[in-house]
């Protein structure tokens, strides 16, 4: 979800947004996902912790993608 998708998800009541993270170990997978580098995507889980803290919302997942031969 972008941020974007995340007001949007905020403001309906029966929607239930989990605290998660999203951490690549492959330049080009986080490439073909997110149209950033791995570390580029990685960094910005700082705001998404920031993002959910300011909404109440606990981080309490983290998932480490990445894929083979990419």
């Amino acid at each position: 979800m972008n941020e974007k998708g995340f007001e949007r998800a905020r403001s309906v009541p029966q929607v239930d947004i989990d605290g998660a993270l999203y951490f690549y170990t492959s330049d080009a997978f986080s490439q073909m996902n997110n149209g950033a580098s791995a570390e580029e995507h990685n960094r910005k889980q700082i705001d998404w912790i920031r993002r959910y803290h300011a909404c109440g919302i606990k981080v309490d997942t983290a998932y480490v993608m990445t894929a083979f031969g990419c």
